[in-house]
């Protein structure tokens, strides 16, 4: 094993809670969104419910991921919400986990998943403009961020965890190995008990002019899943095909303000 891991919304529709039979799950799971099990909702295993997704039109798009499906997230209209009061609640260590392929950076900050609150409370598994990815998370009071050394390569599957644990810091973990630990002061992770958690945007992120929202995501994610303790090492399982991130010309058919 090798070491490891509310604006107005630009021509959405809300694709409404559902919910489906509970899988008996692992008990260091706190939510695994298995996002390529619905097109009506992003479920979640664990709790055994489905999630908001917004997105263009109403219509989410599933493409083939690393096992399965996974949903396509496009730059701008597309993400999940979990309502504050129903998002899990890490005490003490957790991670993060997720697979993903991009397409672009995002054109400001971004973030796979995150409940923060302006980094006085909360956590946040962001992607800036330049593809550099980090988790920053308030302990004590204070946030503490981990960024990685490299931007994410674009156009392939990625594994990325984001792993904290109280007096050993903050390390993130790409494709099964370490690239890079940050230390963090002594203290307890400070939760974000108010904000919602959302998947695929950033959520402090800007609306210009009241009408497109920035902090997106633009690629595929697959399963997310966060435990309920710090990751060390784990088993990355291959992930062979290329990503398919072509735009389909579904996603446009009756958008009016298409080329012509």
């Amino acid at each position: 094993m090798s070491e490891s891991v509310t604006r107005r919304h630009l021509l959405c529709g809300a694709i409404a809670l559902g919910a489906l039979p509970a899988r008996a799950g692992n008990a260091r799971l706190l939510a695994h969104w298995d996002l390529g099990r619905s097109e009506e909702m992003a479920f979640d295993l664990i709790a055994g419910t489905g999630d908001t997704v917004l997105c263009r039109a109403g219509k989410i798009e599933l493409v083939a991921g690393p096992q399965g499906r996974a949903m396509r997230f496009d730059g701008y209209s597309t993400w999940i919400v979990r309502e504050a009061g129903r998002a899990p609640r890490p005490e003490g260590a957790f991670a993060i986990e997720l697979w993903a392929a991009l397409e672009t950076y995002p054109v400001s900050d971004a973030a796979f998943v995150n409940q923060h609150r302006k980094h006085d409370a909360g956590y946040s598994l962001g992607l800036s403009p330049f593809g550099f990815w980090s988790f920053g998370l308030c302990v004590a009071g204070e946030w503490q961020e981990c960024v990685a050394p490299a931007p994410l390569p674009k156009n392939q599957w990625l594994h990325l965890v984001a792993s904290f644990e109280p007096g050993e810091g903050i390390s993130l973990y790409q494709d099964g190995v370490r690239v890079r630990k940050t230390a963090v002061r002594p203290g307890a992770f400070v939760p974000a008990t108010a904000e919602d958690l959302l998947i695929g945007r950033l959520n402090d992120s800007a609306v210009v002019d009241g009408l497109f929202s920035t902090g997106a995501i633009n690629g595929i994610i697959g399963d997310v899943l966060i435990h309920d303790t710090a990751l060390r090492g784990t088993e990355v399982v291959p992930a062979l095909a290329v990503p398919q991130l072509a735009i389909p010309a579904s996603r446009f058919a009756a958008d009016p303000h298409r080329p012509r």
